[in-house]
Formats: structure tokens, C-alpha cells, sequence
């Protein structure tokens, strides 16, 4: 993969940590408005918005403080959902779905191979969503982007369109009234305007 650095946007990721020396563990997250990637002039950061502190992803990256952030295009999106069902702890969840894992190149996460954008990311800080909340806002600073080149370049495929980055549709629902059934939908992400260069 070449190295390139990009604002991805919101959208559907697989985040990948070690689970121990020998197995990987990876966490598909698909909540659009849980993970935005933010450029500053001092540095580059990722930041998800709800980050469940019963859950895998949070315990390792407490125990490592490193992570990686996996971006899957459509063609790919069916296997890494499978690792779903096959995330025990002494399973190798990639494998068995029929991916590849390799090593990052600045932290100790693995990254998904087949995956066209990953973002190597250690860990800066958290708060709770709310006081006792099962759930946490944490930041992680981005320290290595490898975005494939087809992907990367804009006049070729890019990040846009039917191969490009993937979003979780919510339904949009009132959740002071709503007693029904909700429906999410994958979506991918199109150009709309360009609002020129900056």
C-alpha cells in the first residue's frame, strides 16, 4: 500500500488490535457519526465517539494504547461482518473470514490487507459520554495513513462512489417517542460540490 494522508471523513471501519501474542481480534464498527478523522497543523486525529468500555477494542487499546483503523470497500464488507462469527478468543477471526493480516508499520495493531485505508493510531485521551457511562469519547492521534493507490488518486477510483468508503445509515427516529423497529442501511458516499481547495 502507499503511504498518502487524507481526511477520511465518517464512515464504516474495522478496528484492529491485537487480542494477544498470537491471535488478532478485530471489532467492524458501523456508526457513522461514532468516528470522524480531524487534520489539525500540529497533527492528525481520529475521534470515536462511542467506545464501549465492556468491550475488546476498549481493553486493549487501555492495555497497548494503539489501534488500527481498517476503512473496507463494499467488496470486501460481507468477510469482514463474518469475523462477527468467529471472534472467540482462541479463534483466528481473519483467517477463518477469509482475510489477511499483516503488521503495521508504527504501532503493534495488525493491519486487514484487503482493507484500502488504514490508519495506524495510538491512543491520546478519553471521557465518558456522559458521568458513569458505559460508554467513552476517545481521541487517537493518527501516526501512519496507507491508503492503496487506486483509492488515494482522485483521477483513478478514489475514496468516493461504489469502491470507495462505506457509511452506516441510521433511521432516524425521535427517542423520546419511538417504540417501533429501526433500520439501518449501508451506504457508500458520492461527491456532491467541490468546494475548492484550502
Amino acid at each position: 500500500m502507499e503511504k498518502g494522508l487524507s481526511s477520511a471523513g465518517n464512515g464504516v471501519l474495522i478496528e484492529m488490535e491485537s487480542k494477544n501474542e498470537k491471535r488478532i481480534f478485530i471489532c467492524p464498527v458501523v456508526n457513522v457519526p461514532n468516528r470522524n478523522l480531524w487534520l489539525f497543523l500540529d497533527g492528525f486525529y481520529a475521534i470515536l465517539s462511542s467506545v464501549n468500555k465492556k468491550g475488546h477494542l476498549y481493553q486493549t487499546i487501555k492495555e497497548k494504547n494503539e489501534v488500527v483503523l481498517n476503512f473496507p470497500s463494499v467488496d470486501i464488507y460481507e468477510r469482514c461482518m463474518a469475523t462477527i462469527k468467529h471472534n472467540g478468543f482462541e479463534d483466528d477471526e481473519i483467517a477463518l473470514s477469509g482475510l489477511t493480516a499483516k503488521p503495521a508499520s508504527k504501532v503493534d495493531a495488525p493491519v486487514i490487507e484487503e482493507c484500502f485505508m488504514n490508519l495506524e493510531c495510538k491512543y491520546l485521551w478519553e471521557r465518558e459520554i456522559t458521568e458513569n457511562s458505559v460508554h467513552v469519547l476517545m481521541c487517537l492521534e493518527v501516526v501512519n495513513v496507507c491508503v492503496d493507490e487506486q483509492h488515494l488518486d482522485e483521477t483513478k477510483q478514489g475514496r468516493y462512489g461504489e469502491s470507495g468508503l462505506l457509511y452506516n445509515v441510521h433511521y432516524p427516529i425521535n427517542p423520546e417517542a419511538f417504540t417501533g423497529k429501526s433500520h439501518d442501511w449501508i451506504a457508500v458516499l458520492t461527491k456532491y460540490k467541490d468546494m475548492g481547495e484550502y
